[in-house]
């Protein structure tokens, strides 16, 4: 039944309300005029459809583990704290989402690498008796920006790393037994102007989605449709 038959039932006069309380309960049964569906739609949401995603790695599951971050020059100069800022970052969702997994406060793997500048010279089965850990997750920070680049008057957080994964009970600890490349850019579809955003929300942000997307490496979860 259409909408426009539905209404011209109601040819004949009648009174206001009535005639309205009539009109409403035939376009809420009218098979035609589809009204439950819509209500149905409004009531339940467009709901997002997920879809589960397998871990990359899991061997971080209930091992000691240290986040290694390196940084050129150029990234240093530019932004001096960014591998204790990406150690803490990925540290903390290693802490919450990794099941069992422990790793070394970030503060005390700044300090080791303040008092060992050649650090990354220095053989990985080394390193991990040193700092007493089972694995070594390595950042290598390829790009660390929070402009567009070239261009110092717009705002967007750039952040490209290699990713890898140093076992100590390997049959070669000094090899890796994961590698990955990781990268995102906040804010996604456009860069803003200076007078629209802070540095500092630029980088935060980028700096979250980095450390979700590297944790999701190394557990199982789910994903929307729209990431």
């Amino acid at each position: 039944m259409q909408v426009r038959e539905c209404v011209g039932i109601f040819s004949g006069r009648l009174p206001s309300a009535v005639g309205l309380m009539g009109l409403s309960v035939l376009l809420l049964v009218g098979v035609g005029c589809n009204w439950i569906g819509w209500g149905a739609y409004v009531i339940g949401g467009d709901k997002k459809k997920t879809h589960s995603v397998k871990a990359h790695y899991k061997g971080l599951d209930d091992k000691r583990l240290a986040v290694l971050v390196s940084a050129d020059e150029h990234a240093l100069y530019e932004h001096p704290t960014a591998p204790l800022d990406v150690c803490r970052a990925l540290t903390t969702e290693l802490a919450i989402h990794v099941p069992g997994a422990d790793p070394v406060d970030p503060q005390q793997i700044d300090q080791f690498q303040q008092e060992n500048l050649y650090w990354d010279s220095v053989p990985y089965s080394q390193l991990m008796d040193r700092l007493r850990v089972d694995r070594i997750v390595y950042v290598d920070l390829v790009e660390y920006a929070t402009h567009e680049a070239g261009n110092r008057y717009i705002w967007q957080g750039t952040i490209i790393a290699n990713i890898g994964v140093l076992e100590g009970e390997a049959k070669n600890p000094n090899n890796f037994a994961y590698w990955n490349t990781i990268q995102v850019k906040f804010p996604d579809d456009r860069p803003v102007g200076l007078l629209e955003a802070d540095g500092r929300i630029i980088e935060q942000q980028t700096l979250k989605r980095f450390a979700v997307k590297v944790g999701r490496l190394f557990r199982d979860h789910e994903l929307t449709s729209e990431e």
